[in-house]
């Protein structure tokens, strides 16, 4: 069987290949229809970056942390592929004086272009941009991941 490729605009500089939505995996990883429609959706922002609210906040321990945590620390991903919900779920973490504390994760809508991204090597760093302790778990934590620029 001949596997249809395409090219996505998310990160032209790499121009990574992304399946079409007939098909079902690419030479990097297992492809979906979700994220060839998210690609598409991506191909009209300007800058390599993607911002969003952590998901599922409300069912780690993210109340020790709500005094430590500031806007611009930075925050730990890491790929969770044997996730039963969504195999490129994504982690994200505080370092909290060298105890991780588990926040939540990449949103399902933007999991698979992160989680491909890591997969590939990919240097992606993940910053909080907005930090609201009253707020409701689902929008408390903003952050923003972003490709790590080489140093010229």
């Amino acid at each position: 069987m001949e596997i249809a490729l395409d090219r996505c605009d998310l990160w032209p500089a790499y121009n990574i290949p992304i399946c079409d939505a007939g098909s079902e995996i690419s030479d990097i990883f297992q492809c979906t229809k979700q994220y060839s429609l998210t690609c598409q959706w991506a191909k009209e922002r300007k800058e390599n970056t993607m911002k969003f609210f952590i998901a599922g906040v409300k069912f780690h321990n993210y109340k020790s942390i709500l005094s430590d945590i500031t806007e611009g620390d930075n925050l730990v991903l890491f790929p969770e592929p044997e996730n039963k919900f969504d195999p490129n779920a994504v982690q994200i973490h505080f370092d909290n004086g060298g105890k991780a504390a588990f926040l939540g994760f990449v949103p399902k809508k933007f999991s698979s272009e992160v989680a491909g991204l890591l997969e590939i090597g990919r240097p992606l760093e993940c910053v909080l941009t907005k930090f609201n302790p009253g707020a409701t778990t689902w929008e408390m934590f903003e952050c923003e991941v972003r490709e790590i620029k080489e140093s010229e």
